[in-house]
């Protein structure tokens, strides 16, 4: 007992566990929502439905990241750095780019129009193609409180955002669960939401008189870099719905949902430790990295494999009509939640480190679509689950070599 009072209050006397615990609550809330939104979907909406309702949502992940989409990263590093007044610069320019992603909605929806004859989709197509701009760029309020090292705030806003997205979708699901109620509801309530919680992060933290005249030129680095990631982080929704159809998209996106919950919650832990990367020398953030790492990986090992164990009741339960996708939901957990070199690619950001960035950037992507290429063809979803799987273990295997390649340069140098 004695031992967890001292623990408890070595936790509270740390900034980041503190931080972490407020983004962990706010996670954990984001998460049981993605759950209800799942066991809705998955039990009185149609497969097609569902696995066209992904793609569109795949789409918009895609596609956004034209609107500057390392805008976030670039504003959350100004923000730590004391140069808040740059959130105006990059409000306007994520409006800027995000008519980028607007033409290209809006192509999509021609094609999809002319050439499929899917109204329906469509018309989902053309409302994301009129929403993407102000959506982008208002969503910047939580790079921008996490910045400002304003996680309590952040983590509530978030749950806030996420709550009221879910109660409009399932509203859609019962009035009418069809593809454009359900599209509209969602980015709807979640446009008219994050326009509220926007102007009031400004007006609790409000922005000083200092711009950041490197915000663009590294939003724009992240940007470049991003682009093919962006694509292959969406490239097995992509493959699964044009060449499989979307009822195999449903199943696969079913069976994903709670191992990408785990992947989120690696990446919210990650971002409270990003102001403090920012400013600690190198030479003393290594060795804490490591330790992060390995505390990451017990924790996850962990996870993964309670989750072994609980799935296939889990879909039993719950998911009756998905039951047959708990294995590749398994593998999956093991491929998008076993993430803690998450913990180590921060540095990289936080310390503005624009080639090895983009070695990650190129090097990963490249990775996932010649995995894809070889295990799609002969094993189909379980290709992906697999190629994931392998994606994961190597980019683990780097982070604890760059851990400990660079051991003897760091500690030659103190």
């Amino acid at each position: 007992m004695r031992a967890f009072k001292k623990y408890f209050l070595h936790i509270k006397q740390v900034p980041e566990a503190q931080h972490s615990i407020w983004m962990l609550s706010g996670q954990f809330l984001v998460s049981v929502t993605a759950f209800v939104v799942t066991y809705v979907l998955a039990n009185f909406v149609s497969k097609e439905v569902v696995g066209e309702y992904r793609f569109v949502l795949a789409a918009y992940s895609t596609i956004s990241v034209f609107a500057l989409y390392g805008m976030g990263t670039a504003l959350m590093q100004s923000v730590a750095a004391g140069s808040s007044g740059a959130v105006l610069t990059a409000f306007i320019s994520k409006i800027q780019y995000g008519l980028i992603g607007s033409f290209l909605f809006a192509a999509l929806a021609v094609y999809y129009l002319i050439v499929q004859g899917n109204t329906p989709l469509m018309w989902a197509l053309v409302l994301c193609a009129l929403l993407l701009p102000p959506l982008e760029a208002y969503g910047l309020y939580g790079f921008y409180l996490q910045g400002a090292a304003a996680f309590k705030l952040s983590a509530i806003f978030l749950s806030i955002d996420r709550v009221v997205t879910t109660l409009a979708v399932v509203a859609s699901v019962f009035l009418s669960p069809k593809l454009l109620p359900i599209v509209a509801s969602y980015f709807i309530a979640h446009g008219v939401t994050i326009y509220i919680l926007y102007k009031i992060s400004l007006r609790k933290n409000p922005p000083n008189n200092n711009d950041d005249s490197e915000l663009l030129p590294y939003a724009k680095h992240i940007t470049y870099m991003s682009l093919m990631s962006s694509v292959t982080a969406q490239l097995d929704k992509y493959v699964l719905f044009f060449f499989f159809g979307p009822i195999p998209l449903a199943l696969y996106w079913i069976a994903s949902v709670l191992p990408q919950e785990v992947g989120r919650a690696v990446s919210v832990i990650s971002g409270t430790f990003f102001p403090r990367y920012v400013a600690m020398n190198q030479n003393v953030l290594i060795p804490v990295i490591r330790k992060l790492y390995w505390y990451s990986t017990v924790v996850l090992g962990a996870i993964c494999i309670v989750y072994y164990f609980c799935a296939p009741y889990i879909f039993q339960i719950f998911l009756p009509q998905y039951q047959d996708a708990d294995g590749i939901s398994i593998v999956l957990m093991f491929g998008f939640g076993f993430i803690p070199y998450y913990m180590v690619w921060q540095i990289f950001s936080a310390k503005k480190n624009v080639p090895v960035l983009y070695y990650i950037s190129i090097g990963e992507p490249i990775m996932v679509v010649v995995l894809y290429l070889v295990l799609i063809p002969f094993y189909g979803i379980w290709g992906i689950a697999v190629a994931l799987v392998s994606k994961t273990l190597v980019m683990n295997a780097l982070a604890i070599w760059y851990l400990y390649r660079k051991r003897d340069v760091y500690e030659n140098n103190i």
